[in-house]
């Protein structure tokens, strides 16, 4: 992994996750993500976004996004969502739905019938529903 192979790396940060050692996790997925590997990039949001630092998780989760991350796209629609910004996380939800992630799906879907769209809902989670119950 020290010679810099990104997937090596990534499964390194996995297994040091697994075990506990949340510290050697984030070294190894930050070698991994800033040499553009999107799934650590994701990670290490996600991890950041445990530890309360929410600014760093969700610039993690951009660059992995803008590299085609669904699981990041929908982890910022969550985190829009969360803080009331429900434009933002529909326009994130919707660009993982529109991807294939069936848990945006069913967000985007849950999103737009609290709006009162219920034609719009029913679409989406028909989509999810006819694709299966977990994201890709």
């Amino acid at each position: 992994a020290d010679g810099g192979h990104t997937g090596a790396m990534f499964n390194l940060g996995n297994l040091h996750r697994q075990r506990g050692d949340v510290a050697d996790a984030e070294l190894w997925w930050r070698s991994a993500a800033d040499a553009g590997h999107a799934d650590a990039m994701a990670n290490l949001g996600i991890l950041l976004y445990e530890r309360g630092d929410v600014a760093h998780a969700e610039r993690w989760w951009q660059r992995a996004a803008e590299i085609g991350d669904t699981g990041a796209m929908f982890n910022l629609g969550l985190m829009f969502y969360g803080r009331g910004g429900f434009a933002d996380a529909e326009r994130w939800y919707l660009r993982a739905a529109d991807a294939g992630h069936t848990d945006a799906m069913t967000n985007l879907g849950n999103l737009l019938h609290e709006r009162g769209d219920v034609a719009a809902a029913e679409r989406w989670w028909q989509r999810a529903a006819e694709a299966g119950e977990a994201g890709p």
